[in-house]
């Protein structure tokens, strides 16, 4: 959904953050008349090199 931007510290988290925001932002392009775009699903990868892990702890 373009524009619709979600994150969370936990894998958990980050689903209901996701829910949350798709929802928020259905419901402003209903309030100010957008279009709502055709369902789709896609998934992406992207692969990090190591110099960029941060480690935790």
């Amino acid at each position: 959904m373009p524009g619709c931007v979600a994150a969370g510290d936990t894998e958990e988290e980050n689903r209901q953050n996701v829910q949350d925001a798709l929802v928020a932002h259905l419901s402003v392009m209903v309030e100010i008349g957008a279009s709502i775009p055709e369902p789709h699903s896609s998934v992406d990868y992207v692969e990090i090199g190591p110099e960029l892990v941060v480690a935790e702890g």
